[in-house]
């Protein structure tokens, strides 16, 4: 049998050898991740939807590397930032989370063509145990094949905005980091039809 102090070496020889898997794991990550990333062309957008002349429903689609750079402040490179975030605890994956949903609260917002106030309520996130598990997931897939076509799929959040003044024509600010974003605005065509055979063509 071992002594307390052979136990103790091999303990400590256990944790080496984990934390050398760790990292070759991780390099074999990044290296997958930097194959994959030439193929793919990601890009976040914008949805405003005018559902009444005071009330537009937006929806972001956010890249993740474009959700979290703001925070991150050049910590983590691009090629790096999918190992960084998937090997994250949870309790730091939580509040580093926390708070992009704060800076977004505070750094987006919406004028007017009247210049009057746009009020900004009802904000919708994820939870953040389904973005790790994209990124986790993705990661484990590119592991395996580096040559697939696996993609991250964009954070999505929401929001609704009302006004007093008509909505039709908005001015948006965003944060610098996203850089160009992709914006689809649009505006419902509502009618009622007979539900009969020879009921009204419905046009786009």
């Amino acid at each position: 049998m071992m002594n307390s102090h052979q136990r103790l070496r091999v303990h400590r020889l256990i944790r080496v050898c984990v934390r050398v898997r760790i990292i070759v794991v991780m390099v074999w990550l990044a290296s997958a991740w930097q194959l994959v990333a030439a193929h793919e062309i990601e890009s976040t957008r914008i949805s405003l939807i005018q559902r009444e002349p005071g009330y537009v429903s937006a929806s972001f689609y956010v890249t993740s590397i474009a959700f979290f750079k703001p925070i991150l402040e050049g910590a983590v490179t691009d090629q790096a930032f999918e190992v960084h975030m998937a090997t994250l605890d949870d309790d730091a994956f939580a509040a580093l989370y926390q708070k992009c949903q704060m800076y977004y609260k505070q750094k987006i917002s919406f004028q007017s063509a009247q210049d009057k106030n746009v009020l900004i309520s009802n904000w919708q996130f994820p939870h953040w145990q389904a973005i790790k598990k994209d990124l986790q997931l993705v990661l484990a897939q590119r592991l395996v094949n580096p040559n697939a076509h696996e993609h991250l799929e964009p954070v999505q959040f929401n929001m609704q905005l009302t006004s007093s003044s008509d909505l039709s024509s908005l001015r948006l600010a965003l944060p610098k980091q996203w850089g160009k974003v992709m914006v689809i605005s649009s505006k419902p065509q509502q009618r009622w039809i007979e539900n009969t055979k020879d009921s009204q063509w419905i046009k786009f």
